[in-house]
């Protein structure tokens, strides 16, 4: 039996897109993270505009739309009388191999970390209390570890003055120097431990399963319709995050000034307070961004409708393409090309993928990407792929 495709909910297929948008503009200026490599003690004012806006707020939109597509998954399989855990958890299984494949490309893959907390997703399922939900996740947004080992430093604990593993990086001087097999192996175990590192040791792994869960109660309130965002008073929440914003803002510079680079104690209370800037962050672009979609600006925002329907199948071709460029197995460009320029590239190269997407979904229900890991789910190719003529 053929599986149709779902309907779609524009706002949110906007958003995405326009994540994917931060996220590979994050990439090209960090040269898909080369840059770190010889990173300058004073960073330019391109550096600072775009890791603003978009350093670590993209992946957080990205883990807020996840859990939103969770719940929706999950309600359209309740509607035909099915159970849909395990089909989510083989799902999961198989975006997690698209991740590992990825990996081995572009070690900062966050496909499969996306796939392992969501299979934490499918007893969260059966929690209907909302007040439960909005709990766990300030629970999560309070980045427990961040401040266990922020008191762990306070009182001298060796953990908690031991430098974050992620702060020690044999694989970028391979991403730097070495072959294209020489890659293979360094994202085989160096660069998964480092990302892993990074996931863990600055609490993004709690923030994103926070956001899960936000989107979850988005679904359950049907807060992203089109149709009701008038009444969402969005204005208001986006002028609380601005204040919670400005607040964690304040507070990060504060702790900076105080505690500087001081191993410990200052690491540990930074990363904690960066943590609920991004979240302050992410909330504001969630807000405005759906305040936007109800006025003129609505019109221009559609535009990331397109790659955000076509999120899997462009976030991994973009590591396909721009990894060569960068690395030293291809053009060596994160030696020459410069912060400006590898923007401007980007943001050219982001507007062929918008007009690419828009192209192709005039003529596919699905990108390739997409189709696949749907066909793989449901073990079926009985989805609708090529748009018929009418």
């Amino acid at each position: 039996m053929a599986v149709e495709a779902p309907a779609r909910i524009a706002p949110v297929d906007s958003l995405r897109g326009f994540a994917l948008f931060g996220l590979f503009i994050v990439h090209m200026i960090e040269y898909f993270e080369l840059y770190w490599m010889n990173a300058p003690a004073e960073p330019g004012t391109i550096h600072e505009v775009i890791f603003g806006m978009f350093g670590g707020k993209a992946f957080a939109l990205l883990a807020l739309c996840f859990g939103f597509s969770f719940h929706i998954l999950f309600e359209r399989a309740r509607a035909k009388g099915e159970d849909f855990a395990l089909r989510f958890a083989w799902r999961m299984i198989l975006l997690f191999m698209f991740g590992v494949v990825h990996g081995f490309i572009y070690r900062g893959d966050i496909i499969n970390v996306l796939a392992v907390f969501g299979l934490l997703l499918i007893p969260i399922d059966r929690v209907k209390s909302s007040t439960l939900l909005i709990v766990i996740a300030v629970l999560c947004f309070a980045q427990p570890m961040l401040v266990a080992r922020v008191i762990a430093a306070d009182v001298g604990s060796a953990w908690g003055l031991a430098a974050p593993g992620f702060y020690t990086d044999p694989a970028m001087a391979v991403y730097a120097k070495g072959g294209f097999l020489d890659l293979l192996r360094a994202n085989l175990w160096d660069g998964q431990v480092n990302k892993w590192s990074f996931y863990v040791e600055t609490g993004r792994v709690f923030q994103m399963f926070g956001l899960f869960l936000m989107g979850v109660l988005a679904g359950r309130t049907g807060f992203f319709a089109a149709e009701r965002l008038r009444e969402r008073k969005l204005w208001l929440w986006s002028l609380l995050s601005v204040l919670a914003l400005v607040v964690t803002y304040l507070l990060r510079d504060y702790l900076a000034f105080t505690y500087g680079d001081e191993p410990g104690f200052g690491t540990y209370s930074r990363l904690l307070v960066a943590a609920w800037v991004e979240l302050s962050a992410t909330a504001l672009w969630t807000f405005l961004f759906l305040w936007a979609w109800t006025g003129p600006v609505g019109k221009l925002q559609a535009l990331f409708v397109a790659p955000g329907r076509l999120t899997l199948t462009l976030y991994l071709g973009q590591s396909f393409l721009f990894v060569p460029f960068f690395y030293g197995f291809g053009a060596g460009a994160y030696a020459w090309i410069g912060q400006g320029p590898a923007l401007a590239l980007g943001l050219v190269a982001f507007v062929l993928q918008m007009a690419g997407a828009a192209w192709w979904l005039k003529r596919y229900h699905y990108g390739p990407l997409e189709w696949l890991w749907r066909a793989a789910t449901y073990r079926t190719t009985a989805i609708p792929f090529r748009k018929v003529a009418e």
